[in-house]
């Protein structure tokens, strides 16, 4: 029989009473037990489960929070380190770093950048404040290179000037890398600026001295074509002389023809302004005046410096010829230095032909338009250039000519390189050399 009585288990008749062990009786075979207590892990599994699982997480959590908090030390540190190093090599090379955030319109500069434009350590600087302290004549080409660069996203490079307080000017170089925003609007721009002044005065001061060569250069160039230029002066004179008596004998006639004095007035005119003409290149070749860029059709400054050396060419007995075609060749330049250019390159094919047979001292001067540029090219039938001097002709103090001391056609690189242009030589297969220089065309030039 089983049962409860007053609250305890009973078995059923027949069952073992043995010990379990530890003084508790063992539970037979085949009974069931009622109202068993649930143990504790029973009960309280789930909540068991629950809190272990949550101590694991939050052991999780804060062990990647160390492990984070180890790397962002390392990270901190690293990118100090690399803020050092930076600082350090700004300051050894004296560039100004700086970032302008366009969103905020706000600068931030590095010391040695507020150094360099005379910013204080504590001022904030905008846009507008960066930009005040360039020089007035510099900021409107300042300004169009900074919209450019925000317009294609090309890298931002501009020489300035930048004028400080106490009439102090200094040379700086700017270069800046743009970053846009998702939706491609300028965001920010990363740059560094240096001042280049003390290199900038060097670099005036050896455009100086060019100058001076170049001026010494015409003068000697000049100096050759004496005789041709009192040639050209003479005939304008002459046919003067020549007019002024004829017109003094028609007015000494009864009843002179007035219309043929008019004429001939009119001629003593047009000689007296050729006259006035090769004075004029005369003057300009000799002055030391400061280049001046202007448009040129490269067919007139060839024109000019054919009639200044023609007499010269006769006198050596050179048959020259001139293609300069129908078309005009504008080109930016400085007219007096293109034609000490080609002055230099004609007399030096004259040379080259100096000892040549009589049938053999032939000239030609050909311009064309090129891809984009005005090529000129001056070909000799001479006995060309040396092999082992092709590669350094132009180098300075290097001549092939006995008497020549090397500069003329380092001085003419020089010119047509500030001109943005290039000089060739080239042997030629059947004799004789081949000066080509090139310039960049004007726009709106038919290739």
């Amino acid at each position: 029989m089983t049962g409860v009585l007053g609250g305890v288990k009973t078995i059923e008749p027949g069952a073992s009473t043995a010990s379990a062990g530890f003084g508790v009786p063992a539970i037979p075979s085949g009974a069931r037990v009622l109202f068993r207590e649930p143990s504790f892990w029973e009960r309280y599994r789930y909540w068991i489960v629950a809190t272990v699982a949550v101590i694991a997480l939050q052991a999780l959590l804060i062990s990647s929070l160390l492990v984070n908090r180890r790397r962002l030390q390392r990270a901190r540190a690293a990118a100090a380190d690399e803020v050092q190093r930076m600082s350090l090599a700004t300051e050894a090379a004296k560039l100004g770093a700086w970032v302008c955030d366009f969103t905020r319109d706000v600068v931030w500069a590095n010391e040695s950048c507020r150094r360099l434009f005379g910013f204080s350590t504590t001022e904030r600087i905008d846009l507008a404040r960066f930009m005040a302290y360039i020089h007035p004549d510099d900021r409107a080409r300042a300004t169009a290179a900074l919209q450019a660069a925000l317009a294609t996203g090309e890298r931002y490079d501009h020489e300035f000037r930048i004028a400080l307080p106490g009439s102090t000017v200094r040379w700086i170089t700017g270069c800046g890398r743009l970053e846009r925003s998702a939706d491609g609007h300028p965001r920010r721009m990363f740059g560094i600026s240096q001042d280049i002044s003390e290199r900038k005065q060097l670099q005036l001061h050896a455009e100086r001295q060019q100058n001076e060569l170049a001026h010494l250069a015409r003068v000697s160039a000049l100096g050759e074509l004496s005789s041709s230029i009192a040639h050209e002066l003479n005939q304008p004179l002459t046919a003067i002389l020549s007019n002024a008596q004829a017109g003094t004998r028609f007015l000494s006639r009864p009843d002179p023809d007035f219309a043929e004095i008019r004429d001939i007035l009119g001629d003593i005119a047009s000689q007296g302004q050729r006259a006035g003409e090769v004075i004029r290149r005369m003057r300009a070749m000799l002055r030391k005046d400061k280049p001046c860029m202007v448009g040129l059709d490269l067919r007139q400054v060839v024109d000019e410096v054919l009639s200044m050396v023609r007499s010269d060419l006769l006198v050596r007995s050179i048959v020259f010829q001139a293609a300069l075609g129908d078309v005009p060749l504008p080109v930016h330049g400085d007219r007096v230095q293109l034609q000490q250019v080609l002055i230099n390159l004609l007399l030096n094919a004259c040379d080259a032909m100096s000892d040549v047979p009589l049938e053999r001292r032939r000239l030609r001067i050909a311009v064309a338009v090129e891809d984009r540029t005005v090529v000129c090219a001056v070909i000799d039938q001479g006995h060309g250039i040396p092999v082992p001097d092709l590669e350094r002709i132009f180098d300075t103090f290097v001549s092939t000519k006995p008497l020549g001391i090397g500069m003329g056609l380092s001085i003419c690189r020089s010119i047509l390189a500030l001109h943005g242009g290039t000089l060739v030589a080239a042997n030629n297969p059947e004799g004789g050399a081949t000066f080509r220089f090139a310039l960049p065309a004007m726009e709106g030039t038919a290739s």
